[in-house]
Formats: C-alpha cells, structure tokens, sequence
C-alpha cells in the first residue's frame, strides 16, 4: 500500500469519529505500525494542514471538533478499489459515449486520465484489459441526445418531428421528457405525450428534428414512472398486462433461474428439473419476450397465455415459410 492510501485510510478513520481513537486501535485498522502511522500523521499535519490531536484523557488522536466537519483532503483521493472501479467507469463512459457523445466525453476521458495518471495508472494500458461489448447499437445524433438532457434537466417540453422504426412515417409530437433509458445497447426516452395526454416511449435516432416548445411542463415523479414503465417486460410498458408463464428445460432451467428477466417475475423448478418463468408482460407488444424465448429453441415453451402460445406458433411458421 502507498502513501496516498495510507492518508486516505487515516482521514476515513479520522472523519467518522466523534471520540478519539488509540493508536493501537488506528494501527490495526490501517494494517501498519507505529512508526509508519506516526509518519502519516506528521505528514498530513503538516504538509496538508489536517487538525489532527491528542487527546490526554482518551488517550487517542481524533480531529479537532470543531475542525473536523469542514477539513477535506485537497484535491480528489482515492484508495486502490476506488481507483479500479473508477478504470471501468471510465470505459463504461466511453462505451457509452461512442455516436451520442463522442465529443463531449473526450475532457472527461483526459480528465480521468489525468487522475489516474497522479495515482500512478496509465489508464490506456489498464483499460485495454476491459471490454464492454455493443451488439446492434443504432446511430443517435449527438445534438439530439445534448438537446434531450438539457431539457430534462431544465425541465422544459420540446416539439418534435418523430419517425417509428418501421415506419417512414413522420409525425410531429410535443412531449415532456421524462427519462433516458440506455436498453440492450440503444438509447430511449420515456415521456409524457402532450397530444396523446399518455406516457409513451420513443428511440432517439427516431427522432429527426427537436426543438423547445413554449407549452407546460409536465412533471411526473419518479416512483409514478416506475409503476407504469416497468410494469412490464422489456422496453414496451402499456396498461395492458398479462401474465406469461414459460417452461424452459433441465439443459437450461438453472441458468434462466440466475436471470432477472423482470423485477417481478416468479421462478420454480419443476421434479423433472424443468423450470417454469412467471413474470409480467405488454400484450400489446408481446414480440420481445418471444423472441427471447425463441433464442432457447426447443428448450423453452410458453405455457400460458394460451393466445401467447398460438401467437408464437404462427411466427415461427411465418418464419419457417421464408426457407421453403
């Protein structure tokens, strides 16, 4: 352990107490000795002015009292977890980043670099021992995602010129953004539909045209938005919810039971070591949830609803019609 992380060990220990501390019990939570302890100490008090003090009657060291709730190390101080934690940040940053926010990230990336530099970590070389890998990203206009924070933030409506991802339909839509949402690679916004007076759910690189409109906000808390967008399964919420339930097979069943296809959804296995899902879905939109049971091949049924079941049948049909 470095001397950065034994003065950031001896202020968190420091920072939390009202009563002093010994120096024995300092020791043993710093994992040092004496004399290295003593060598900390020195150095912050006299080098980064910390109000650190005996006192005679405990026995023990702690921060002046009336010092302690305004010292702060100077600058940014991390220990080595914190370190490494903040090297995948910075890729799920840059992950992230890449088509919306390509040229915004870059400060930050340099600033994290600059951080991580000070602490002795190259992050290029660090950060090429991670991956977090993108499958099917869809293209968002920058300034579109830049103009949808801002208003989120602001609290503001924007007008809108919006075409559906299997349409070539535009259709002009006034809204109140609520949330983004960054779902199986691709960015969403849920908000609050001024026309339709309803939440709906769009794709940002639907969205061709975005500027701010004069009309009222509409605000809408956050345990309100949960109850309705995630009421269901996948990225379709609605108020038409139903129950499906889904058999997956013994060569499968334990590795969907360490799935969290829905917050609540309900699992249990079945004496021949098959394993039935049941959980919440849109029946408006019930095609994502069957193409991920699809994925399973013989290895999945969906057992109720029974409609669900036929739906599915005659997809795969459609599908198998495109071979013959």
């Amino acid at each position: 352990m470095d001397g950065f992380d034994r003065i950031y060990d001896l202020h968190r220990i420091l920072k939390n107490r009202k009563t002093p501390l010994s120096t024995q019990d300092i020791c043993r939570q710093m994992e040092c000795s004496r004399a290295t302890f003593n060598r900390v100490k020195r150095h912050m008090v006299d080098f980064l002015g910390a109000p650190i003090e005996y006192d005679r009657n405990f026995k023990g060291y702690r921060y002046a009292y009336e010092d302690s709730e305004h010292f702060e190390l100077p600058g940014l101080w991390f220990n080595q977890q914190e370190l490494h934690a903040l090297l995948l940040v910075r890729e799920l940053i840059h992950s992230l980043g890449v088509g919306v926010l390509k040229n915004d990230i870059i400060p930050i990336e340099k600033r994290l670099d600059s951080i991580l530099a000070n602490s002795g970590l190259n992050a290029p070389n660090f950060t090429q021992h991670f991956r977090l890998l993108g499958m099917h990203m869809r293209n968002v206009e920058p300034n579109i995602f830049s103009q949808i924070t801002d208003a989120i933030v602001k609290s503001q409506s924007l007008l809108m010129h919006y075409e559906k991802l299997d349409s070539q339909e535009p259709s002009e839509r006034e809204i109140s953004p609520q949330r983004l949402i960054n779902y199986r690679n691709n960015w969403y916004l849920d908000a609050w539909c001024h026309k339709q007076q309803h939440y709906r759910t769009f794709a940002l690189e639907g969205i061709r045209t975005i500027t701010p409109s004069s009309s009222p906000y509409h605000v809408i808390d956050s345990i309100t938005l949960d109850n309705y967008f995630q009421a269901s399964y996948g990225i379709y919420a609605g108020s038409n919810i139903e129950q499906a339930c889904i058999r997956f097979s013994p060569a499968v069943a334990k590795r969907v039971s360490r799935e969290a296809w829905h917050p609540e959804q309900e699992g249990e296995f079945n004496d021949d070591g098959s394993y039935e899902l049941t959980l919440p879905f849109n029946a408006d939109h019930p095609d994502e949830l069957l193409m991920d049971v699809v994925k399973y091949f013989g290895n999945a049924k969906v057992i109720a609803p029974s409609w669900l079941q036929e739906h599915l049948q005659k997809l795969l049909k459609t599908t198998t019609d495109v071979y013959v």
